[in-house]
């Protein structure tokens, strides 16, 4: 089993065995699959790579073949023609990859090489580096298929060894892990990175969080391929400040009994969030397990009183309700009926160990018009896959609180993106146009006819191809990033986004 970053995209993966290496090509997933079994019935070496998602008939993976080396009957190598395979989904990123390896011959070693690209997530001005090592195991809600979550809690003696590189043209302000004790070296824009110990156990992620120098600084970064196509990012890191919405604020606690080890965690940031609400508010938590609780039946007024009886509810809090029944508990929140002119603003506290996270996310989507969602993971093992993939898809933030970080900024960062508003129509125009090329004259008035286009032809703009399709929503303090390819003869000279708030449309170059 590969645990993976969230939104990574895995681009190869390859095999050595006695010298000899392979790499993938991609082919279709039921036949890479067909031929990767006809390999291990034939007795030939075989490696399959599969996305361990819970699939729906709508998912198609795509997969990459090899061809496999040759073992004759008496188990003799007698040729090198190997065979491997990876899945990549085009609908949804899992966190989990699947290696089957087939017929090693005795005694031979055989490495696997497991490569992907991932967007390094910036949180509270800082970039975050996570490289996934430990599956938790994943809760099964009894109305669902039971789906492949990788291996037990059992203990298993793996190890990590870890040589990080990291590159930043601005420099680095800061380096430090919450989850592990690292050694670093800067030299200049460059830090190598690795364990005190050189090695460690695999029983928990490995995070790094870097700060680096004028994190606020907007740009424009441009990639030539030296064949006439670009790729493009803008970032900026705004500052925005507008009057609180009035909102009711529902908090869907996580009492599973994944959380008994994080217990003091979830009580001192769902603490940290009932002393920090707005006046005004309305709000309610819905702790959740195998059943869902709410304290109020209906969200209450914040005052005094309402406060008093949350702090006692918060301080008796146990991870004692069972199973993650995630689902049930986000639905009826999400389906309640709304508070006459009040916004309503979800927040979920959770490990986010279950194994249908594609259907909670597809709730929070289907509703998001509703309310937006934020999500706050918490531990050492938490599920980004899901925690990141409901705040996406409630048009909300995410945060995570792992190892020994500090969760006061955090909390109150997400309360004051979910009680001011975000700039949802953003328009970006990446200043690229195409100018048709005009076949040159003979003489002073023959033009060709083959080709011609006249100077007063209307001219269409270069497509350009954006990441994220849907342009996310700006929040204030929050990394705003968007990608592009475009082809183009001339270069843009400026990048303009535009969007409307409530005071009027803002706009930057």
């Amino acid at each position: 089993m590969f645990p993976v970053d969230e939104h990574a995209a895995v681009c190869e993966f390859e095999a050595e065995i006695q010298g000899k290496k392979v790499v993938g090509i991609v082919k279709e997933k039921q036949q890479a699959q067909r031929e990767y079994n006809q390999a291990v019935s034939r007795g030939d070496g075989a490696y399959l790579l599969e996305q361990g998602i819970n699939r729906s008939p709508f998912s198609p993976l795509y997969l990459c073949t090899f061809v496999p080396f040759v073992v004759d009957s008496f188990g003799f190598l007698v040729g090198f023609s190997h065979f491997l395979s990876f899945a990549v989904s085009s609908v949804a990123k899992a966190d989990i990859f699947r290696a089957r390896i087939g017929n090693i011959p005795p005694g031979v070693e055989v490495s696997i090489s497991l490569k992907y690209v991932a967007e390094m997530k910036n949180e509270l001005e800082k970039v975050r580096f996570l490289l996934p090592t430990y599956i938790a195991p994943r809760y099964t809600p009894a109305f669902t298929e039971a789906a492949p979550s990788g291996p037990t809690a059992s203990y298993t003696p793996y190890n990590l060894s870890i040589n990080v590189t990291a590159v930043s043209a601005a420099g680095f302000a800061s380096i430090e892990s919450p989850s592990h004790a690292i050694s670093s070296t800067i030299t200049g824009n460059v830090a190598s990175i690795g364990l005190d110990r050189g090695v460690t156990e695999l029983t928990k992620d490995f995070l790094v969080v870097v700060g680096y120098t004028n994190p606020h600084e907007p740009k424009v970064v441009l990639e030539d391929n030296g064949k006439g196509s670009y790729a493009a990012m803008v970032t900026l890191f705004p500052h925005l400040e507008f009057g609180e919405t009035k909102c009711e604020l529902v908090f869907v606690v996580d009492r599973s009994g994944s959380m008994d080890t994080k217990e003091k965690e979830l009580r001192d940031a769902l603490e940290l969030f009932m002393r920090s609400l707005p006046e005004g508010c309305y709000f309610n938590i819905v702790g959740f397990g195998s059943s869902f609780q709410k304290l109020f039946p209906v969200s209450r007024l914040y005052n005094d009183d309402s406060l008093a009886i949350a702090i006692k509810h918060v301080s008796s809090l146990r991870a004692d309700l069972g199973g993650t029944e995630m689902y049930q508990p986000l639905a009826d929140v999400l389906n309640s009926p709304a508070i006459l002119g009040y916004s309503r603003q979800v927040f979920v506290l959770t490990d986010g160990e279950i194994s249908n996270t594609e259907q909670v996310i597809q709730l929070v989507q289907q509703n998001n018009t509703k309310a937006r969602v934020f999500s706050l993971g918490i531990g050492d093992n938490v599920s980004h896959n899901l925690v990141e993939g409901i705040a996406r898809a409630g048009k909300g933030t995410s945060f995570f609180v792992m190892g020994n970080e500090r969760m006061e900024k955090k909390v109150m960062k997400q309360l004051k993106d979910a009680t001011q508003p975000a700039l949802n129509n953003v328009k970006v125009d990446w200043g690229v146009t195409s100018t048709p090329p005009v076949t040159e004259q003979v003489g002073s008035k023959v033009l060709s006819l083959l080709s011609y286009t006249s100077p007063t032809a209307s001219v269409k703009p270069t497509t350009v191809t954006q990441a994220p399709f849907q342009v996310p929503p700006i929040f204030s303090d929050n990394n705003f990033r968007l990608y592009c390819i475009f082809d183009s003869p001339k270069l843009p000279e400026k990048v303009v986004i535009e969007a409307m708030s409530p005071d009027g449309l803002l706009r930057v170059e």
